[in-house]
């Protein structure tokens, strides 16, 4: 299975029939993000679980689609198996009707509760961040663990993107809006490059030797 995403209208399209999987889909959509300017639509996903039980097994992980986001399913008749479990935050059906007319039946394969597949290991982690932690004082979160920093969960704060790149043997930090780095700030041998040429970074005193910068308007002194 195949997905076209459709940041203006919202609009996950699937490319063909049969089945699909959430957790593939999730996975493209995070993909497809972090593709050129992607990130400046609204978030299509998040999800609970991964977290572990007993016996070395973890809680099941169930997603939501958020910010009205929708799947369209191809547009012929056909049966349609989700395998794995998709709610939308609304309460109401994730899905709409194929364009055209055409009868779709979906059908849910729902995971168990616990399963025997655990949440990525910091190495698995560390290569989703592709050597760059994403940072938007705008729309990100704070916090120094996986997820956060991933361009599906951008950072919002310097401090801990910095921490961030430390933890994951990182040394390139994405910034998608205008930040202040303060002196207690220490950006050292990491690589800052703006998400477009117009991100301003005003730096304040902060230590900032071997840092490169791209995409930046920089203004302000380093140490």
């Amino acid at each position: 299975m195949s997905f076209t995403f459709d940041g203006i209208n919202k609009v996950i399209q699937l490319n063909n029939t049969s089945s699909f999987e959430v957790a593939e889909m999730y996975s493209r959509w995070k993909d497809w993000v972090l593709t050129s300017d992607n990130s400046k639509f609204l978030q299509a996903f998040r999800f609970v679980g991964g977290d572990p039980t007993v016996g070395g097994k973890s809680l099941g992980i169930t997603y939501f689609l958020t910010n009205n986001w929708v799947i369209q399913p191809f547009s012929q008749n056909h049966r349609l198996q989700v395998v794995g479990n998709l709610f939308a935050d609304s309460g109401d059906s994730p899905f709409i009707a194929a364009s055209g007319s055409f009868n779709v039946l979906i059908e849910s394969e729902v995971s168990n509760i616990n399963t025997a597949e655990a949440v990525p290991n910091s190495a698995q982690q560390s290569l989703e961040y592709n050597n760059q932690v994403i940072l938007d004082p705008l729309i990100g979160s704070a916090g120094t663990s996986y997820p956060i920093g991933l361009g599906t969960n951008p950072v919002d704060n310097i401090d801990d993107a910095i921490t961030l790149t430390s933890t994951y043997g990182l040394d390139s930090i994405k910034i998608c809006g205008n930040i202040t780095i303060n002196s207690g700030s220490n950006i050292s041998n990491l690589s800052l490059e703006g998400k477009n040429k117009n991100i301003r970074i005003t730096l304040n005193n902060c230590p900032a030797t071997n840092t490169s910068f791209k995409n930046i308007i920089l203004t302000g002194n380093a140490i």
